[in-house]
């Protein structure tokens, strides 16, 4: 082990293999991070980039290309239930064809061009464009929410598709 101290704490550089690890402490608790590589610099970058988010406040975010789906769709749920915002039992129906679709999905994976994917497979099922575009809002809201608790990056642009005319007049 490569012990280091610097001006905001201590850490740890070791190595598993041939694969640089750093452990650091952050929010009372120690954590364990791969650097993905055999270069010890690597480490040693990215332990000085965690003591900096540290000692300027910012939060230690998990690594963004390990949430799933599932977690943000958890998250929305309970977003959901903690808030009364929306009926979760309208919001449980279009999350219901969403999860088929998208569950084993990471969430960074989950792109404007997935989503296109899914609209097509819901017009294959015979699924009103209307009909696809509330899910779609779900699913767009879930993401926008998994943004604000710092579990994605950037929010991917959801098209809509083209409704239908609402009906006119009345049968009297």
């Amino acid at each position: 082990k490569v012990k280091t101290r610097g001006r905001y704490g201590d850490g740890t550089l070791y190595q598993r293999g041939r694969t640089w690890w750093i452990k650091y402490r952050a929010s009372g608790r120690w954590h364990f991070e791969s650097s993905g590589s055999a270069d010890k610099d690597v480490a040693r970058s990215l332990l000085d980039t965690r003591r900096g988010q540290r000692a300027s406040g910012l939060p230690v975010l998990p690594r963004l290309d390990r949430v799933t789906y599932a977690d943000a769709a958890a998250a929305l749920r309970t977003h959901y239930n903690v808030t009364g915002s929306r009926n979760l039992a309208e919001a449980e129906l279009r999350l219901a064809h969403l999860d088929q679709f998208f569950s084993g999905y990471r969430l960074v994976a989950v792109t404007t061009a997935s989503c296109e994917v899914y609209a097509g497979k819901r017009q294959g099922e015979g699924a009103a464009n209307g009909t696809i575009n509330r899910e779609l809002a779900v699913l767009g809201r879930m993401l926008r929410l998994a943004h604000e608790h710092d579990l994605l990056a950037r929010v991917p642009k959801i098209r809509r598709l083209t409704e239908a005319a609402p009906r006119a007049g009345f049968v009297e």
